[in-house]
């Protein structure tokens, strides 16, 4: 049987299956086969009806049409159904085959025309990978971290060349570059000019700088007298560092070991920061402790960042904790100038001498007997620790003036403690040393603890750097030193005092000046009335009669406007004083000499209502 879906062949069909004529139509060449089968049919029998049944069916590309369909009766072969089925159950399997052929062809399509898009994208990817790092790079040159590295810090100021004009700087720069062989290929991007006639030289690349760094022939050609300023360290402070880790078990207890600055690096280095330390300093100074705090210095400013974000710093291990570096403000004047709020390394001013403030280094000075403040203009030298001028100074008190070359304050700002130590050593020490006194501008101290050393006999009083201590201008020379006298002042740093001569060993007077005007205290003592110890102790009238020469004295030097605070133990008993328990005290009325002289003077009294 011939293929049904090939386009003009006609089937026809006789009798009841009895007898079937197929003719194609395949042209030249194929009568013999149609003849062929015509005596294959008679051979097996088959016979014509007199009404014959013909179906026509014409097959193009899959799709049949009947044409005709005569019979000369109204029954129905059942071959010829069964036939047609068969034809369009071909049919459709072969529609099906060739959907399932067109779309595995569209499938296969698909599939080229994905892979060749993921090829593009791919290409495309690595195409955007490689500008996203060339973008990495030109970031990169033009971050301020980069910059750091090419830049070179000049210090001019002592440059015997032209340091205004920036072009014929560069020109001159570049010149002696190029003159050197070291330097040849080193070229400058810019130059940035700085306060203080300093520049900064920056080279185009970090290898050039590295190389102008090592090879200065060119900037002492170019700037005769400039020097290069050493490169920039970031420090971090580390506290908690286990001084086994990082200390030289040989030493003494705080030297470092030689490599623990390798060892530091080695240990805190990640892939992409490099934790180069070139410093390491100790803070803490008890050598006995496990533990201290140090201050390292690090090469680069993101290596710091990032030990700081992280926290925790490694010495081996064990780990420590960072914390930002502050360093203290140096409160001591410019080495130059000789005033305060600046280093030497930025001043402008002219020079000045520390001792007599003229126009001269310090060293070279030959006035050294009369003494003047740079910074003040007092008859003082700039290191005196009571000079107004000075920076704590300024940072404790809000008011100052220039009077008399004292320094000034507030009448209402004074705080003055008054207190009897009763010779005790332990009760002055920490008096003196404790911070809750530091407040304090006066401490006027009756029966202070005096002491000698082995080399002399002379009376001493507890020194400590935050007081100046002043003792009478007389003293007793009979008994031992440490009854030389019962009176004793002591002046905070911050404010300048003057001592007054008062001929008793128990009467210590200074003077002050504020801002209303001069200030007369004095510190005194009185044995109790009839127990006498030293022959030559003053009495109370006697003592009372020094305090009022000593304040006439002064005032007809300094005026009305001298004020004066007299404190101090005097051993009196009166209602006046209040307190608890006044009424029972069977010694009132001691005080009625003292009250008359508070009268003389129109003094008022301080007390607290319990004593």
């Amino acid at each position: 049987m011939e293929d049904p879906g090939s386009p003009g062949d006609t089937i026809t069909v006789l009798g009841m299956g009895v007898q079937q004529e197929a003719a194609a139509k395949r042209g030249p060449g194929r009568p013999k086969a149609r003849a062929k089968r015509r005596r294959h049919q008679e051979d097996e029998g088959d016979t014509d009806f007199d009404a014959p049944v013909s179906f026509n069916a014409t097959v193009d590309a899959g799709f049949t049409r009947a044409t005709r369909f005569n019979s000369g009766s109204n029954s129905k072969d059942p071959g010829v159904e069964t036939l047609v089925q068969l034809i369009t159950g071909l049919q459709k399997t072969l529609a099906e085959q060739r959907e399932t052929q067109a779309r595995e062809k569209k499938a296969a399509e698909t599939a080229g025309e994905a892979a060749k898009a993921v090829e593009e994208a791919a290409k495309a990817t690595k195409e955007l990978r490689d500008q996203i790092e060339s973008l990495k790079e030109d970031i990169k040159a033009l971050s301020p971290a980069d910059e750091e590295k090419r830049i070179v810090n000049i210090d001019a100021r002592r440059a015997r060349c032209e340091k205004k004009d920036i072009a014929k700087v560069k020109d001159k720069l570049e010149r002696a570059l190029r003159a050197h062989e070291a330097t040849n290929g080193a070229k400058i991007d810019f130059i940035r000019t700085l306060s203080g006639d300093r520049i900064e030289v920056c080279f185009e690349t970090e290898e050039q700088c590295k190389q102008a760094m090592q090879n200065l022939r060119w900037l002492e050609v170019a700037m005769p007298g400039a020097r290069l300023k050493g490169e920039t360290w970031y420090p971090i402070k580390c506290d908690g560092v286990a001084k086994f880790m990082v200390i030289d078990p040989e030493g003494d207890g705080q030297k470092f070991r030689d490599n623990v600055l390798e060892e530091f690096k080695k240990d805190n280095s990640t892939i992409t920061v490099d934790c180069e330390a070139k410093k390491v300093v100790w803070l803490s100074k008890n050598k006995d402790k496990d533990v201290g705090s140090l201050a390292i210095w690090l090469s680069r400013k993101e290596a710091a960042e990032y030990l700081l974000q992280y926290v925790t710093v490694r010495f081996g291990a064990s780990a420590a904790y960072s914390a930002p570096f502050i360093r203290k403000d140096n409160p001591g004047p410019c080495f130059n100038c000789n005033k305060y709020g600046h280093v030497q390394s930025r001043c402008k001013n002219r020079a000045a001498c520390g001792i007599c403030a003229q126009e001269h280094q310090t060293r070279d000075c030959q006035n050294k007997d009369n003494a003047r403040c740079a910074a003040c203009g007092g008859p003082h030298r700039v290191a005196d620790r009571g000079c107004p001028a000075h920076p704590q100074r300024q940072n404790d008190w809000q008011l100052y003036r220039r009077h008399s070359n004292c320094y000034v304050m507030p009448v209402e700002s004074l705080r003055i403690l008054q207190l009897n130590v009763a010779k005790r050593r332990e009760v002055q020490w920490s008096l003196i040393n404790d911070r809750d006194t530091t407040d304090f501008d006066i401490l006027l101290i009756a029966e202070p603890f005096i002491y000698s050393t082995d080399n002399d006999d002379k009376a001493r009083l507890t020194d400590h750097r935050r007081w100046e201590t002043f003792t009478p201008t007389v003293m007793r020379t009979s008994g031992h030193v440490r009854h030389s006298f019962r009176a004793a002042v002591w002046v905070n740093s911050r404010v300048q005092a003057q001592a007054i001569s008062v001929p008793s060993p128990d009467i210590t007077a200074v003077q002050i000046q504020s801002e209303d005007g001069p200030i007369l205290l004095f510190s005194v003592y009185v044995p109790r009335a009839g127990q006498a110890v030293h022959r030559d102790e003053d009495t109370l009238q006697e003592s009372l009669q020094l305090l009022q020469e000593t304040i006439q004295r002064i005032q007809r030097k300094e005026g009305d406007s001298l004020q004066v605070v007299v404190a101090g133990d005097f051993n009196r008993h009166d209602q006046v004083w209040g307190g608890n328990g006044v009424s029972e005290d069977p010694r009132q009325g001691e005080g009625d000499e003292i009250l008359h002289f508070m009268q003389d003077f129109d003094l008022q009294l301080c007390y607290h209502e319990e004593p």
